[in-house]
């Protein structure tokens, strides 16, 4: 069993096939699907109306707890990627972070319509039109590494790692303090005067 294992899994790496993207795109659009099933669902647990967010309690009280809600994902990725097992944890990581947004989108929604759907634009969608892509690619370069120590495990051979890693994740660094700072300076004003 572990020779058929280990002769599909060299056959597929011989064969350049680098499944990593698709395979990540499918799973946060299944995390994406059951989130908003199960946020459009589960909307009795919200408050009765969006002004109890008005006194900005639940938004970080600093930036640096900004920054960590917002690197917590990649830190996790960052770890899994140190192990074999990154294969299966970091498709999972992926699943959870798409499902977390997709989730509260719907939830906010379907409680608080028209107020509910501008504070999804200005609380959600702008901080993950950056944060998503620049998780998806941290993702797929951690991955690949995960790869190759799952492929030093099973074969005992090692790949070459692949360029420009460290300076996508300084990249991607950079871009996530950027939604950390939009987070902690101006979506507390924005949110203040949609409320």
């Amino acid at each position: 069993m572990m020779r058929k294992i280990k002769a599909s899994f060299s056959r597929a790496l011989a064969a350049g096939s680098e499944p990593v993207m698709p395979l990540l795109y499918l799973v946060a659009t299944a995390g994406i699907v059951l989130g908003s099933i199960s946020g459009s669902v589960f909307i009795s647990e919200l408050p009765e109306g969006l002004g109890v967010y008005s006194d900005n309690s639940l938004l970080p009280q600093s930036l640096w707890a900004s920054a960590f809600g917002n690197f917590k994902f990649l830190f996790l990725a960052i770890l899994f990627s140190s192990s074999f097992l990154g294969v299966i944890l970091i498709p999972s990581l992926t699943f959870v972070k798409a499902y977390t947004f997709s989730c509260s989108v719907a939830a906010l929604y379907s409680a608080y319509s028209f107020s509910g759907l501008l504070c999804c634009v200005f609380a959600i969608a702008v901080p993950t039109a950056f944060a998503l892509p620049c998780l998806l690619i941290a993702y797929r370069d951690l991955f690949y590494h995960s790869r190759q120590l799952y492929e030093f495990k099973l074969m005992g051979s090692f790949t070459s790692a692949r360029a420009g890693t460290i300076k996508h994740l300084l990249a991607i660094a950079l871009l996530l303090f950027a939604v950390s700072s939009y987070d902690y300076f101006l979506l507390p004003r924005i949110l203040t005067a949609i409320l």
